[in-house]
């Protein structure tokens, strides 16, 4: 028995190369059929193709035999009807991934098919409907049925499918993984370990690959179920463990660069000041992290020089919040005019009051951060210290 994806799949094929009959034989449809196909495949497009077009189709096509079999095509499958029901009221057929049965009334059968995990009713086709899965399981019983409570073996090719499909979706300079494929429970319990979750607008099980191990874990898993990819996952997986590898090839360097004591780095200072070696690491340290950075020194070993050092060194980072217990905003102020000499400084006193903009560092203690927020957020601070 013939299937109705297969029919659509010819027409297509002869579409792609027609020209209407206005130049060359012999090359798609004649001018005649052209615009019938074409409407034919528009409703079908949208769902809305039935029978009669199929079959419309279908002869349609079998005028154009040469040009069939140098596509490749089996001419003769077009020779069955699509819906044929050979006098006996059943009619079964495929499209794509869907075993359609259309059949007179049995309440027994109605009750067994019905309990098809798989099987929806199509209202408008008045057929019963089942997905097909990578096992066929409920398409073969469904057949199976057919049999039993008609007493008609239907020959019909029940396609392959794959078990199910992966796609990688771009999200924010990151992506996930979206996976649309059959239930099974060991499946299941494998993507729960890469922190998958079910999608339940969508129906699909999405992952976020976070790390290098997601990354090995999704492509074992598309390989060990034969996941269907229509190049996105593999390009997005690609990307992402690049992304991975660079950022842990970092994280390498700065845990080596945290153990370190003394380094070559040459730092600017103002005229007559000089950090200590330990310090130039830290410096060093705050280049690599570009600023974003802890720095765990113990008390009074001149963290605060460091930094101040560092913005020194990049005065296009302006302006500076830095956030102190109360009793030692001061001391901050006179560092900041030791170590980046000509730089205005605002000390932010109370919980309330005018704060001017236009100066490069300003001096807030912790317990009034909170009453200052929406003037602060105000400010566009370029670092916080």
């Amino acid at each position: 028995m013939n299937s109705v994806d297969y029919v659509v799949k010819v027409a297509k094929s002869l579409l792609s190369v027609c020209d209407g009959a206005h130049s060359l034989d012999y090359s798609g449809y004649n001018k005649v059929d052209a615009p019938v196909v074409r409407d034919i495949l528009r409703r079908y497009n949208l769902g809305f193709a039935d029978e009669c077009d199929i079959e419309q189709l279908r002869k349609i096509l079998l005028k154009y035999k040469r040009q069939i079999e140098a596509f490749g095509f089996d001419y003769s499958k077009l020779l069955k009807k699509v819906f044929d029901d050979n006098g006996t009221g059943i009619k079964v057929w495929t499209d794509g991934n869907i075993l359609y049965i259309k059949s007179p009334y049995n309440e027994d059968f109605t009750k067994e098919i019905r309990q098809l995990k798989n099987r929806r009713w199509d209202s408008l086709k008045k057929a019963n409907t089942i997905y097909i899965t990578h096992d066929k399981k409920d398409a073969l019983k469904a057949l199976e049925l057919v049999e039993k409570y008609y007493g008609i073996k239907v020959d019909i090719d029940i396609p392959d499918v794959p078990f199910g499909y992966v796609k990688g979706i771009r999200e924010n300079g990151s992506g996930y993984i979206v996976f649309r494929t059959d239930y099974n429970e060991d499946f299941v319990a494998e993507l729960r370990e890469i922190k998958g979750f079910w999608d339940k607008s969508e129906r699909v099980w999405k992952v976020r690959p976070a790390n290098l191990t997601h990354i090995q874990k999704i492509r074992q898993l598309i390989e060990k179920w034969e996941l269907v990819d229509d190049g996105s996952a593999k390009e997005l997986l690609d990307t992402l463990e690049k992304k991975f590898e660079e950022v842990k090839r970092e994280k390498q360097e700065l845990l080596e660069m945290s153990k370190k004591v003394t380094t070559d780095v040459e730092v600017k200072t103002p005229p007559g000041l000089e950090l200590y070696p330990f310090q130039k690491v830290g410096f060093e340290w705050l280049e690599k992290t570009k600023g974003r950075a802890l720095i765990a020194d113990e008390m009074g070993l001149g963290k605060s020089i460091t930094v101040l050092t560092w913005l020194y060194n990049h005065p296009e980072i302006r302006p500076a919040l830095i956030v102190c217990p109360n009793s030692v905003k001061l001391n901050w102020v006179r560092e900041i005019k030791k170590w980046c000499p000509g730089e205005s400084v605002f000390i932010i006193k109370g919980q309330s009051g005018y704060l001017p903009a236009g100066f490069n560092f300003y001096v807030i203690n912790y317990d009034i951060l909170d009453a200052r927020k929406d003037q602060l957020e105000a400010m566009d601070f370029q670092m916080i210290i």
